[in-house]
């Protein structure tokens, strides 16, 4: 795009430098993409649909799950993500709280993000959800339900995308029967043509964004990023919702961009 009539902008990120930079990049984009979908029915179809898939196995305690799930919480609220939204055109957002085969999923259904106000009832909605799911790590089974909300016929969407965290590797135990194996719903998303992200929360397990990277991730725009701990999730997941919701959007790239 040419010639968009972005200025210059800056900020102080709260993360360092990398809030700074992403908020700077999004103000740039912004005028050429338009701001929230205000304007757009809830019928209409989606320029994105983003498919949370949240890690509750036993691995991870009820502190922890809070960390996380308070994490996805502040996400929401974050000025930067508000931007990403906007910017990002129509996005339909759901989650899928997800652990062992044995237990059925958590689900917040798709809900349109056309304001701060949408995003913060969103927020609201996710940080209310009483934890019921545990057991196995669970990887294939998470995902394959977050594949089955993206396939339904009402979901209607330009991209695609399942935003996956966790804190470990698929668990398969002999003789057990439900076990999705990660090959078969990476074939899956393929067909459907949904990117898989992920976030590895690397508590237990340094190199688990490597596993992710190579076993897990799948589509042309995938990535892999990571957190420390759960202390450090909810800087990690602003970071990445920001990251997946503008890889759709055209950059600026005229001569009155700055940069």
């Amino acid at each position: 795009m040419t010639g968009c009539g972005c200025g210059r902008a800056s900020r102080r990120g709260h993360r360092g430098g990398t809030g700074g930079y992403l908020f700077g990049l999004f103000l740039l984009l912004l005028p050429a993409t338009g701001a929230w979908a205000s304007s757009h029915g809830l019928r209409s179809c989606a320029d994105v649909a983003l498919v949370l898939a949240i890690d509750a196995s036993g691995s991870i305690d009820d502190r922890e799950f809070r960390l996380q799930q308070h994490g996805y919480e502040m996400a929401f609220r974050d000025e930067t993500v508000h931007v990403a939204l906007g910017a990002a055109g129509r996005v339909d957002v759901a989650a899928v709280i997800w652990g062992d085969a044995d237990f059925a999923p958590q689900i917040l259904p798709f809900r349109r993000l056309a304001s701060p106000r949408d995003a913060e009832g969103f927020a609201q909605e996710l940080g209310a959800i009483p934890r019921i799911t545990t057991g196995n790590t669970g990887l294939g089974t998470g995902l394959n339900h977050a594949l089955d909300l993206l396939e339904d016929p009402a979901v209607c969407a330009a991209q695609k995308i399942v935003d996956l965290s966790g804190d470990g590797r698929q668990m398969t135990a002999r003789g057990r029967f439900g076990v999705i194996p990660l090959h078969s719903v990476r074939q899956r998303a393929e067909a459907m043509g949904v990117t898989i992200n992920a976030l590895a929360i690397e508590t237990d397990e340094r190199q688990l964004s490597d596993y992710f990277r190579k076993r897990v991730i799948t589509g042309a725009s995938a990535f892999v990023m990571r957190a420390a701990d759960f202390h450090d999730f909810r800087d990690a997941i602003t970071d990445k919702l920001v990251r997946e919701l503008m890889a759709g959007v055209p950059r600026c790239s005229g001569p009155d961009c700055g940069g």
